[in-house]
């Protein structure tokens, strides 16, 4: 006895199968890139500024693909940004760094050592804003999430 089977619709499957594909790709990007979008303008928002350079370092990098998924970044290149966000513990920093910031914020710039000695005492306090921005962007990428899920759901019932 022979038995034998026939796959009616096999290719039109696949193809429906690679179209599913490419909406939850789509629509999941579109999520995840408006939702970095946001973290960085809240990262900047929340950045601590003295002359701008760290604020206008804040960039973000969306879509990436990886095997956990498409995920964006938001980062900088800055040395001191790690420092500004967790702060640091106490130390004695070069005073001559200190002179510009002494200057422009409390107006002299003779007042470095004194600040140098406060950080040498206590360090400084982290300003938690890139913390701030990812615990801002994460409701925003739940429902933008959702809201592409919806999206799937409409274009595959539609066609």
């Amino acid at each position: 006895m022979e038995l034998s089977a026939v796959i009616v619709g096999a290719r039109e499957l696949a193809v429906a199968f690679d179209k599913v594909w490419e909406t939850v790709k789509e629509e999941t990007t579109q999520a995840v890139v408006k939702a970095t979008i946001e973290a960085k303008n809240k990262a900047q928002e929340l950045s601590p500024i003295d002359m701008g350079k760290l604020r206008a370092s804040i960039t973000y990098e969306a879509p990436l693909y990886t095997s956990k998924g498409t995920m964006g970044r938001v980062g900088t290149n800055t040395m001191y940004a790690r420092y500004m966000e967790e702060g640091t513990r106490p130390h004695f920093p070069p005073v001559s760094a200190l002179k510009g910031w002494a200057k422009r914020v409390l107006g002299n710039e003779n007042l470095a050592y004194v600040v140098a000695k406060k950080i040498a005492q206590r360090g400084t306090k982290g300003r938690f804003y890139f913390k701030g921005a990812l615990e801002y962007a994460q409701p925003i990428l739940d429902s933008k999430l959702r809201e592409a899920l919806g999206n799937i759901v409409n274009k595959l019932a539609t066609g």
